[in-house]
């Protein structure tokens, strides 16, 4: 007979995936939503722009010196990795 391990046995990269991918459909969902209701923010844009706003001008600026017109695709990118990231319990 097989034993199944516990919960607490396993590997702990099951949890992170499972972590990471509840994150993505959370922020899957959420997109879905925004792209559907015409007056529903997008939640991965909503902290782009709480990120812009909050942060020093000098890191605006060095942003957009370093990144040029990619600066926001870019922050946004960041945005769903690090929200992935969180998921996992990285």
């Amino acid at each position: 007979m097989v034993e199944r391990a516990t919960p607490w046995e396993e590997p702990r990269w099951r949890h992170a995936l499972a972590g990471a991918v509840a994150a993505a459909v959370a922020l899957g969902a959420t997109e879905l939503v925004a792209g559907a209701l015409s007056g529903a923010p997008s939640l991965v844009q909503s902290i782009a722009a709480v990120v812009i706003d909050r942060a020093p001008i000098g890191v605006v600026r060095a942003a957009i010196g370093a990144f040029g017109t990619r600066d926001k695709p870019t922050l946004v990118a960041g945005v769903v990795v690090l929200s992935l990231l969180i998921g996992a319990g990285l």
